[in-house]
Order: C-alpha cells, then structure tokens, then sequence
C-alpha cells in the first residue's frame, strides 16, 4: 500500500495502480509490480510516439481500443517497420538508422518484462553497430489481458486480479552479446 500526505497534513491509503493508459507497463497495470523494466515500456511508447507522430492510445470504440504498441508491432511483424516512421517527420534519417529506432521502440514496449532490454542495453545498442535482438511474439494484446482482469474481477467480487489466461510463456534467448549478460535485476538474458 502507498500512503500519501495531503497538504492539511492529513493521510490517505492507495491500494490502486495509478498511470495513464497506454503508457503504463503490463506488469504494473495488471499486477502492481514494478522492476527497472517497467521504466523501458514507457521509454518505447514515447520513442514510438516520437516516431510516428501517434497517441500511445490510436482509437477508442465501442469494441474496445488500439494501442500504439501493438500497432507498432503489427507492422513490424508484416515487414513495414519503416511504415511506422510519419511521413511529415522533418530531418529523416537513413532507413537503417530510422529501423533500428522502430525496433529498439517496439522491442522496448513488449508486453512481457523479460522480454524487453534493460536501458543500459538499449544505449548499447543505439550508440553501436550491434543488431537489435529478434522481437519475441506478443502473446496477447495489453488491452485485452486487461479486459479479462476486470471481467474476473468483477465477477468473483475479489479485488485481487490473479489470471494470466491469455499468456503463453516463452524464454528470451539471444546469441546478441549485448543481451547474453546479467542484469541489474540479477537475472541473465
């Protein structure tokens, strides 16, 4: 519980996650953890942001929202990263240059914290000639993990969100010799 002064002096307990949609790391808006990686996913929604002129949240309907986060990714999936960049974005890069901003954002705001590089990594591989690492599958859109959470919440009248349905675990693996070392966060990539 996080416990905050008012300025009369006078206390309130919060036992809620407070962020901005779009920007907050899965891990935090589902589960309350935080780790330095929580940090790299908002880190990748701005650069996406930078990048592509977009909201880190794209659309709101009736069926639900997009965000730019798996937007991004999608077209990275197809092949488009450079679809990514806004065609009114003055001062353009080389394309390799502007890809490997689009990878290092989308690879940055992945939905699974080991999955996303640590910052130190991320200067590594921005201020080099190494390759950004292979960007794992998504395993299920942030938004819809989040539907699913509040729809069991609300259900079983437990204010605990405890399912990872929807999730498929996987290991990160990489030969890239920025990523095969320890972390801060003690564990190795």
């Amino acid at each position: 519980m996080l416990k905050l002064f008012t300025p009369d002096g006078l206390s309130h307990l919060s036992t809620q996650v407070a962020g901005t949609l779009g920007y907050v790391a899965p891990e935090y808006a589902l589960y309350g953890q935080l780790s330095e990686r929580s940090d790299v996913y908002s880190f990748g929604v701005v650069l996406l942001q930078l990048l592509s002129g977009k909201k880190a949240v794209i659309s709101i309907n009736s069926d639900g929202a997009s965000l730019l986060t798996d937007w991004g990714w999608s077209l990275v999936k197809e092949g488009r990263a450079l679809d990514v960049i806004d065609e009114g974005m003055p001062e353009l890069g080389l394309p390799e240059v502007m890809e490997k901003y689009v990878l290092v954002a989308v690879l940055s705001s992945h939905p699974l914290a080991h999955a996303r590089p640590t910052m130190d990594q991320i200067v590594k591989i921005l201020e080099s000639d190494f390759p950004v690492p292979l960007i794992h599958d998504r395993p299920v859109t942030l938004l819809a993990e989040i539907a699913g959470k509040v729809q069991s919440t609300s259900s079983s009248g437990s204010p605990f969100m405890s399912s990872t349905a929807g999730y498929q675990p996987f290991f990160f693996k990489s030969d890239h010799p920025i990523l095969n070392h320890t972390d801060n966060e003690g564990s190795s990539q």
